[in-house]
């Protein structure tokens, strides 16, 4: 399958992370853990799920020492997750061993590796040692963004998206950019069986009533119908 194919299947894959610098991709993963998500986790073989309660940088700024972490985020259980934003091209199972190490000088519930790349088996294997540890790869990452960020977040997200590449990415979120025509051109093809530039019949009353309300100063009309008249 080509990209351009692909892209058109899952446009949550051009989120372009390695275009971004280190700070503008923790910025991003900033939001997204302040978008109200609810994140799934795995102990002991069950799924746990939490909800992110508040989620901040952890020693932000040049000289500080940052225990291998970059985000800390509060949970609606009362648990503290961190997580390491890794924004690289490729990424192995030594550089894996290294970022557990260091991320351990932090006590945590659980921890989280984020990498903007594939991986290999190697470095999933190194992970799956560590029953405290969840491995997000671009493609997770990009999962778990459509899954769990709400509608209504996205824009704040994705600020580093231009205005085109966020139409085509969330394309139902941005109606409001298109005219009305281009909105409703999908329901007048004549090749569809329902569309909207059917006649109406049998309706005239009430349409009637619609022309006559909006001559009128009225500011609310009620219509009545039995269910299923829609």
């Amino acid at each position: 399958m080509s990209g351009k194919l692909s892209d058109r299947i899952d446009p949550y894959r051009r989120l372009r992370f390695n275009d971004l610098d280190p700070t503008e991709f923790e910025l991003f993963f900033h939001r997204f853990l302040n978008a109200g998500v609810e994140l799934a986790v795995k102990r002991h073989g069950q799924g746990v799920l939490r909800k992110i309660i508040h989620a901040s940088t952890y020693a932000a700024g040049s000289g500080r020492d940052q225990k291998g972490i970059d985000l800390v985020a509060d949970t609606d259980q009362g648990e503290r997750w961190v997580f390491q934003c890794k924004r690289h091209k490729t990424w192995n199972q030594s550089q894996t061993r290294i970022a557990i190490e260091e991320a351990r000088q932090y006590k945590a519930h659980h921890y989280f590796l984020l990498v903007t790349c594939g991986v290999s088996a190697e470095v999933h294997d190194e992970v799956d040692k560590h029953g405290d540890w969840t491995l997000w790869n671009h493609d997770c990452i990009c999962e778990q963004f459509k899954q769990r960020v709400p509608q209504s977040k996205l824009r704040h997200c994705l600020e580093f998206l231009t205005p085109d590449e966020f139409k085509q990415f969330v394309p139902f979120s941005t109606r409001a950019l298109i005219s009305p025509e281009q909105f409703f051109a999908r329901f007048l093809d004549s090749a569809n069986t329902f569309r909207h530039d059917w006649a109406l019949v049998g309706r005239e009353a009430q349409l009637a009533s619609l022309y006559d309300f909006l001559d009128a100063h009225q500011q609310v009309l009620m219509l009545t119908a039995k269910g299923g008249d829609g």
